[in-house]
């Protein structure tokens, strides 16, 4: 599902997105959070350095946050290279930043930014996608 949206938004021609290096590995996703660590960022930090973001917002609880994380994790590693960098926000853990851009109670949640704005999905399409993929 992930994929089919970034595909119909993505049209444009943009330079790759900022990758994470922690050791050898190369991330597949930045985490967007208040703590530090070397895959550690903020939501305006990572928006304003990447021309397409697309963010994650979950809980660790509950099987379809962790069934989205796992399949959202999955997209990010095939995508990695790509234009658009992702991450993923904790609402537990980083509420105070979720609630910028989401309703921690409305989880999962995924939004796209393009050019540091979050990009508004036309009601055709969302209904386009569900009758594709089935309920959310």
């Amino acid at each position: 599902m992930f994929k089919t949206l970034l595909t119909a938004t993505l049209t444009a021609t943009f330079t790759n997105a900022k990758l994470c290096i922690e050791g050898d590995v190369v991330q597949p996703y930045w985490r967007m959070t208040a703590e530090k660590c070397p895959c550690c960022t903020t939501i305006e930090e990572m928006v304003g350095k990447n021309e397409f973001v697309h963010t994650l917002f979950y809980s660790r609880s509950g099987r379809l946050n962790i069934d989205i994380y796992n399949q959202y994790i999955q997209v990010a590693e095939s995508w990695k290279y790509s234009k658009v960098a992702f991450g993923i926000i904790d609402v537990d853990t980083d509420r105070a930043m979720s609630e910028k851009f989401n309703d921690p109670k409305m989880i999962p949640t995924n939004i796209l930014f393009r050019m540091h704005q979050p990009v508004e999905i036309a009601q055709a399409d969302f209904e386009h996608v569900k009758d594709k993929f089935g309920q959310f």
